[in-house]
C-alpha cells in the first residue's frame, strides 16, 4: 500500500482520490512525482466545477427565488471570496466548524445582501436554514459528510 501524505480532506472527492485513485495511478507509474502530476489537475478540476456549479445554484436561489438583482459573475465572486475562511481554518484540527460558520455567513447572508441587493431578512432565511441543517447533522450524525467519512480519513503521524 502507498503511504499518502496526511492532507486535509475538505470533501469526499479528495478522500476518494487519496484512497482509491492515487494508489491506482501510483501502481501504473510507480513514481510519486508523476502520480501527483496526474492527480493535481483532477483536484483543480474538482475545485473549478465546485465553484461554477455552486455559484450557479446560489445565483438561481438568490436571483429567482429571493428576488435579487445580481448576475452570475457576482455569484462566482461571492462563492470564491466566501471560501477564504474555510481555507484559512480548514486545515487546523477541530477548527473546521469556525471556517464553515464564517464561510456560510459571508457567502449566504453578507455576500448576497451586498451583491444581489437582497434585504437582510431575505438573505438570512437560507443562512438560518443552512445553520439548522448543520447543527442537526452534527447532533445526529456527528458530521455533515456522508456516513463513515470521518472513519475513512487517513490519520497522520501525530
Amino acid at each position: 500500500m502507498v503511504k499518502i501524505p496526511d492532507l486535509h480532506f475538505a470533501n469526499e472527492v479528495y478522500l476518494s482520490m487519496s484512497l482509491y485513485l492515487y494508489p491506482l495511478i501510483y501502481s501504473y507509474f510507480g513514481d510519486n512525482i508523476r502520480t501527483c502530476l496526474v492527480c493535481s489537475p483532477l483536484l483543480m478540476l474538482d475545485l473549478l466545477l465546485t465553484l461554477l456549479v455552486g455559484a450557479a445554484i446560489f445565483h438561481l436561489v438568490f436571483k429567482y427565488f429571493l428576488g435579487g438583482n445580481g448576475n452570475y459573475t457576482d455569484a462566482v465572486a461571492i462563492f470564491a471570496f466566501g471560501d477564504l475562511p474555510s481555507l484559512l481554518f480548514g486545515f487546523l484540527p477541530y477548527s473546521a466548524a469556525i471556517g464553515l460558520a464564517w464561510t456560510s455567513l459571508l457567502q449566504i447572508a453578507v455576500g448576497f445582501h451586498y451583491m444581489y441587493k437582497v434585504p437582510w431578512k431575505r438573505a438570512f432565511i437560507p443562512y438560518l436554514l443552512w445553520t439548522i441543517f448543520i447543527f442537526v447533522s452534527w447532533g445526529t450524525r456527528g458530521t455533515v459528510s456522508s456516513a463513515g467519512l470521518i472513519a475513512m480519513t487517513p490519520k497522520g503521524p501525530y
